[in-house]
């Protein structure tokens, strides 16, 4: 399950680390003029890199939910020996 929050928490750092090259280039542009070639780079990048992005987040979500389900599990197998265990006592 650490695995799976690190692996999201990387996701987002690179998200925010590429947001803030965007803000450093746009605020340099508007020095050099060329704004709009700095927010059509920013989307053209963003929507390229936007499938892999949804896919590798879809794998650490699906990796997740069947570590969550494989905890969920032990924690019902214990709760039924428990109860078992005081049934018959």
């Amino acid at each position: 399950m650490l695995c799976c929050q690190i692996e999201l928490l990387t996701s987002f750092r690179r998200r925010l680390q590429l947001y803030q090259i965007f803000l450093d280039d746009l605020t340099e542009s508007a020095v050099l003029n060329d704004t709009f070639e700095v927010v059509a780079d920013f989307a053209q990048n963003a929507l390229a890199e936007a499938p892999r992005e949804t896919a590798r987040l879809a794998g650490i979500a699906s990796k997740m939910g069947v570590v969550s389900a494989k905890v969920v599990r032990k924690l019902a197998d214990e709760t039924v020996k428990d109860l078992g265990a005081r049934t018959c006592a």
